[in-house]
């Protein structure tokens, strides 16, 4: 089974979670999940050489941050915490950033 991640972008960070994004579809065992902002777009259009619908491609699933309901936000859904395995992942990732 699958560890989900779930990305955050803000109005910030567009390069590193473009990366982070590109990174982790590599690793078979991680499923990535993305939440954007508004922000996130505006900085997209202006700094990005990726459209905001090219980073979203690189997540396996994508929220819309206008639904409050959302199943990121709903109980049932929440991801495992402190999974070892998954720690060690996301510290691979980062690792072999430039």
């Amino acid at each position: 089974m699958k560890k989900r991640l779930v990305v955050g972008i803000g109005g910030s960070g567009i390069p590193l979670a473009t990366e982070l994004l590109s990174r982790l579809q590599k690793i078979e065992e991680i499923e990535t999940h993305l939440v954007y902002t508004r922000g996130a777009e505006v900085t997209a259009a202006q700094e990005s050489e990726l459209s905001m619908g090219e980073i979203c491609a690189l997540a396996d699933v994508v929220y819309d941050n206008k639904d409050i309901g959302a199943a990121k936000l709903q109980k049932e859904y929440m991801t495992q915490s402190g999974s070892l395995r998954m720690e060690k992942a996301v510290r691979r990732t980062f690792c072999v950033l430039p």
